[in-house]
C-alpha cells in the first residue's frame, strides 16, 4: 500500500515534470490525488509547481473543508472535487495549461474525434466544455451541463478560454493523458495547416474505443 508521504512525493514529482514541459507556467495549474473515498491530497494556491515541496500539499474532504492545510488550497478546488464526486473510479486529476491544447480551448475549436487512432483508443474523444469562472465551486446549480457530462464520461477535456483537465485511475495515468492531449493538439494544428483530414469511419472509431477498453481492463 502506498503511504501518504509517497503520494505527496509523487504529486510533487509530477508537478515538477509538468512545469518543465511548460504545461504549468508561473503559479498556474494544479494536481490532486484521492487518498481514500472521503479525502483528497491537493496542491496549494500561489506556488510555482517547479518549487513545490511534499509538505506543502493540503488534505481536504469532498465538501472542500480543510483537514490538513498549511497553505490555501488551489483556487480550482471545485473542479477537482466535482470530478471525484461524479467519478468514484477517478483517483487523480491534473489541471494544466499546455500551450497547443489551451490555444484550441481559447479559440473555441474542438479537437476532431476521428483522425488519430491512438487518441481514440486511449481517450475516446476530447470534449470542449463551456466557460466557467476560475475558482467556481461547481456545485450542481452552477456546473455547466456539458462539463458535467465530460467529467462523467471522459478522461480528458478542454476547458473553454482556460486550459485542460485530465483524469485517471492513478496520477501516472492522469499525467500521461495530459501529455497525450497536448501531443494530439499539436498533431491537429499540423493537420489543419495541411488543409485536409483523413477521417476514420464510425466503425473504425467504435473498434478503436473497444480496443482501448480492453487495454484498460487488461
Amino acid at each position: 500500500m502506498v503511504s501518504s508521504w509517497d503520494l505527496r512525493k509523487e504529486v510533487v514529482d509530477c508537478a515538477r515534470r509538468l512545469a518543465l514541459l511548460g504545461f504549468m507556467p508561473s503559479t498556474s495549474g494544479n494536481l490532486s490525488v484521492r487518498l481514500d473515498p472521503r479525502r483528497v491530497l491537493i496542491t496549494p494556491s500561489g506556488l510555482p509547481k517547479s518549487a513545490l515541496q511534499p509538505g506543502q500539499l493540503d488534505v481536504i474532504d469532498l465538501e472542500g473543508d480543510c483537514l490538513e492545510c498549511g497553505l490555501k488550497p488551489t483556487s480550482e478546488l471545485g473542479l477537482h472535487l466535482a470530478a471525484y464526486r461524479l467519478r468514484p473510479d477517478v483517483m487523480a486529476a491534473v489541471h494544466a495549461h499546455p500551450p497547443a491544447a489551451t490555444a484550441f480551448a481559447c479559440a473555441g475549436v474542438e479537437l476532431p474525434a476521428d483522425i488519430a487512432s491512438e487518441v481514440v483508443a486511449a481517450l475516446k474523444s476530447i470534449p470542449l466544455t463551456s466557460f466557467f469562472m476560475p475558482g467556481s465551486k461547481l456545485t450542481d446549480p452552477e456546473m455547466p451541463a456539458d462539463l458535467r457530462e465530460a467529467l462523467q464520461t471522459r478522461d480528458a477535456m478542454l476547458l473553454s478560454n482556460h486550459g485542460a483537465l485530465t483524469l485517471g485511475n492513478s496520477l501516472a495515468i492522469a499525467f500521461q493523458n495530459m501529455e497525450l492531449l497536448e501531443h494530439y493538439a499539436k498533431i491537429c494544428l499540423g493537420v489543419f495547416q495541411l488543409g485536409r483530414q483523413k477521417r476514420l469511419s464510425p466503425q473504425e472509431v467504435a473498434a478503436l474505443i473497444d480496443l482501448g477498453g480492453k487495454y484498460r481492463r487488461g
